[in-house]
């Protein structure tokens, strides 16, 4: 649902340490996800969440207030002013009062400030007192006073980040003695630059280009080709998969909550093709178009071609996201029943076929001209132009793509992870120690 939750994010007792998880699981995305599950899709398991939908807003805003790195960043994110003083002050001093009213479930009720479990609590009341003393001064500084405040500058990110990077000099040994610790700095001061791991405790925001940043490609053609097979095998094996490709094919659609997601991602592959494709009409065809009736306000009513699946998108939608076309929606629908078919099949592992993604994509071009449906009938129709219907094609070829290039991915990492990690999370973070002093 528009979030990065993870198995990491719900198995987070051996990744305590990750701020990034804590800031990715307590954010808006997830408030939305759990707002819409509630109030549209009116599911039992999310009654009355307001509580937690309140509690994840209000962290999120706090750690956008206390993250504000960009000089011309808008809303929460944008930097402390002392023309907007009282704006930002009365916000923290809010946060910390609701935080300092928690209570718990128990009979009787307890704060949670006086809980054995405070420290969350106190430590955000804290940096929130801190950050206002901090960012009074600066701003209304006799000498040379401050024109905004930039409060992730003086976080403990950086030291984190830093010291991220001493430990992964050492590779597998996240402990270094004296010696190669010394190593370890003269290491990075020649790179010139300190650049963390992207599986740090916390996330780097400042970009960062090194002469050390060069991409190498570790990928290689294959050296043994995959046997051929005989030829009245493979002609059964096509047969054994025709039929039930057929079956799954001839469903009708997807459920209503498969539907919502596979609109949102059709919305991110239209955001994509704007920024590749040149023609205007090819554009403009991928777009939901709104009504010309005045009557309809500018919520979902307004797209002529945005049915119930668009019930989610527009649920989140704060104006930067697209709202594709009927003719996008209906080539993902298509596209994701082509990737279960050949990728996604029950008790069997994953197909072995050359080109399988050219192979899916012709699928679905195959089936939207064998059933002579006219697709993005927005596009502009002139007799001068030669290549109208090629651009069309191209359109769906370029749909089916993107989707099925992402869908693998995402695919290939949870099988991985099922395979490879047999579902389970890695022991390392939590044996590290025992890991690195055993025989010792």
């Amino acid at each position: 649902m528009a979030n990065k939750l993870s198995p990491k994010h719900l198995q987070f007792e051996k990744h305590k340490m990750k701020v990034n998880l804590a800031a990715q699981t307590l954010s808006s995305s997830v408030a939305d996800a759990i707002e819409f599950l509630e109030n549209v899709m009116e599911l039992p398991d999310f009654t009355d969440s307001q509580g937690t939908v309140i509690f994840c807003r209000t962290i999120d805003r706090l750690f956008d207030m206390l993250n504000s790195r960009n000089p011309l960043g808008k809303g929460y994110k944008q930097p402390l002013r002392l023309n907007t003083q009282d704006i930002w002050e009365s916000t923290l001093r809010s946060t910390a009062d609701y935080l300092l009213s928690l209570k718990t479930d128990t009979v009787p009720a307890q704060l949670l400030s006086t809980h054995p479990r405070k420290t969350f609590i106190i430590g955000f009341v804290a940096d929130i007192k801190s950050t206002i003393e901090m960012a009074h001064e600066m701003l209304s500084s006799t000498n040379n006073p401050f024109k905004y405040v930039l409060t992730y500058k003086y976080s403990q990110d950086h030291v984190e980040l830093f010291f991220s990077c001493i430990r992964a000099q050492g590779g597998w040994n996240n402990n270094p003695n004296t010696l190669q610790l010394k190593y370890s700095l003269r290491k990075m001061l020649l790179r010139n630059a300190v650049t963390a791991s992207k599986n740090a405790n916390c996330t780097e925001f400042t970009d960062l280009t090194t002469i050390t940043s060069t991409v190498i490609p570790f990928f290689h053609k294959r050296k043994h080709k995959t046997p051929l097979l005989d030829k009245d095998a493979e002609e059964e094996e096509e047969e054994d998969e025709e039929q039930p490709m057929v079956e799954l094919l001839d469903q009708k659609g997807h459920s209503d909550f498969t539907a919502n997601i596979l609109f949102y991602i059709a919305g991110y592959i239209v955001s994509k093709l704007v920024k590749l494709l040149t023609c205007p009409d090819c554009i403009t065809s991928l777009t939901s178009q709104p009504s010309t009736n005045p009557d309809q306000d500018c919520c979902g009513v307004r797209y002529n071609s945005a049915a119930a699946a668009s019930a989610f998108t527009l649920f989140v939608n704060n104006g930067g996201l697209k709202i594709p076309s009927k003719s996008v929606f209906q080539i993902i629908e298509y596209a994701e029943l082509v990737f279960k078919r050949n990728v996604c099949k029950e008790g069997k592992s994953i197909s072995n076929k050359k080109n399988l993604k050219k192979t899916m994509i012709m699928s679905v071009c195959h089936h939207f001209v064998d059933i002579h449906q006219v697709l993005f009938a927005e596009h502009e129709d002139i007799n001068e132009r030669v290549f109208e219907d090629e651009h069309r094609i191209k359109l769906v070829k370029h749909c089916a793509d993107q989707y099925l290039t992402l869908r693998l991915f995402t695919y290939a990492k949870r099988f991985n992870a099922n395979v490879v990690q047999k579902g389970q999370p890695s022991d390392r973070h939590h044996l590290t120690k025992l890991i690195l002093f055993k025989g010792q």
